[in-house]
């Protein structure tokens, strides 16, 4: 099942987590430690338009999305970010879409903890 585009105007107000709670099911996955290649604050996210989100739900996403991205990491915790999506600054990466980080890379439960919510 594919999950159309929310109202574009919704979906670029930068609205920094830090200010909003956003919870693991309304992000996306992106595999935070290994598909940064060359730069810290550069994620690959996809080859194609699609990203699946916390309950594998296609999501299409193109270059401007502000998108908020989650990982998996020992122990049931989870690693939080956001950023920008735009085009694969890398000639050699099969990407399609990358995100540029904003901010600080974050561990869920410190995040949580941040907004009450442990």
């Amino acid at each position: 099942m594919k999950i159309r585009r929310q109202d574009r105007k919704e979906e670029t107000q930068v609205i920094s987590a830090k200010e909003k709670f956003i919870p693991i099911e309304k992000r996306i996955y992106a595999d935070i430690d290994n598909e940064r290649p060359y730069d810290l604050d550069i994620v690959g996210l996809t080859q194609n338009d699609e990203v699946l989100n916390y309950f594998r739900e296609v999501i299409l996403i193109q270059e401007g999305d502000y998108v908020y991205l989650y990982m998996d990491y020992a122990d049931g915790d989870h690693v939080f970010c956001e950023g920008i999506v735009i085009k694969n600054p890398y000639p050699t990466m099969p990407y399609k879409w990358c995100c540029t980080i904003l901010g600080q890379i974050e561990y869920m439960s410190e995040y949580n903890k941040r907004f009450g919510r442990i």
